[in-house]
């Protein structure tokens, strides 16, 4: 054909070939490599996102929760109070009680012949005294700690549904 040996005209027509595939390869690849950039900057602003929205929940969580120990600390503080309240008026009703039997009965007499329920203080045998104080201390500290827990499972709850309500919106 052009004076030139068929074989060197083939070896031109390959290479120029393989420059063509070559040429698109890099085309290709290059795409590829634009769209796998784009998908990591989506990824990272998908990320930064997540990242901050974990952050605020976690801070409003912790601004909750100190909330909570606030309010529990208050709830104790009042238990306690109104606990000990009960316990020196229960405690000041044994003592009078204890002061009237030992005005009304300064010594030891004969024991009722029948068993049945004291009319008078004077009647109310000397050992029942400290058994009273002991189940005056007791019922105070079982209905102190039922107050206490009705009312911290109320403030919890109230956090919880709070808690719930922020996260929903």
């Amino acid at each position: 054909m052009f004076g030139l040996n068929p074989i060197v005209l083939y070896l031109v027509f390959a290479l120029a070939a393989s420059n063509v595939v070559t040429g698109i390869g890099w085309k290709l690849a290059a795409s590829r490599a634009d769209k796998a950039k784009q998908q990591l900057v989506l990824c990272e602003d998908r990320f930064q996102a997540f990242r901050d929205e974990t952050e605020a929940l976690g801070k409003k969580h912790a601004a909750g929760i100190v909330k909570l120990i606030e309010v529990s600390d208050a709830v104790n503080t009042e238990t306690k109070a109104h606990y000990e309240q009960n316990l020196a008026r229960s405690l000041a009703d044994l003592d009078r009680l204890r002061r009237q039997y030992a005005s009304v009965r300064p010594g030891s007499g004969p024991n009722p012949p029948v068993s049945r329920g004291p009319d008078r203080i004077a009647d109310i045998p000397a050992d029942c005294i400290p058994l009273a104080e002991q189940s005056a201390v007791t019922t105070a500290q079982v209905f102190g700690w039922q107050d206490w827990y009705r009312e911290q499972k109320d403030k919890y709850e109230a956090f919880r549904r709070e808690m719930q309500n922020a996260e929903s919106r």
